[in-house]
């Protein structure tokens, strides 16, 4: 161990993708926060999408909005959730989950898929 001392500090954006990461491992869970049009044209997914974290020295706290996949308990994806977050935040940045509060917001079904807008085709060459 070195002697040397300083602070380390985390942004609300590295917490909410650490929880988000772990979040999308969760079965059950089909997305987390709404896909907006540009998020889905460049076909990515922001790992903090869907989560709000307020983070302390010792302490976070999230919302979380959630779309379920069908079929699958509700209130047991939503307890997995708040486990595999609190187990991830506490394992990689040791601090405490004291408040997971999760906003159901939709329910995914498998034939539901909206398709990625694909720009129009030139009407001429």
């Amino acid at each position: 161990m070195s002697d040397m001392k300083g602070k380390t500090f985390l942004t609300n954006e590295v917490v909410n993708q650490i929880a988000g990461i772990a979040a999308r491992a969760v079965k059950g869970v089909h997305r987390l926060g709404k896909a907006n049009l540009i998020d889905r044209i460049k076909g990515g997914k922001a790992m903090d999408a869907g989560m709000k974290a307020e983070v302390g020295a010792e302490e976070v706290a999230f919302d979380i909005d959630l779309i379920v996949a069908y079929g699958y308990p509700v209130q047991e994806v939503a307890e997995n959730l708040r486990t595999a977050i609190s187990t991830q935040v506490k394992t990689m940045l040791d601090r405490n989950v004291v408040e997971c509060n999760i906003n159901v917001i939709g329910v995914h079904f498998e034939d539901d898929e909206d398709p990625v807008p694909q720009p129009p085709s030139p009407r001429v060459k």
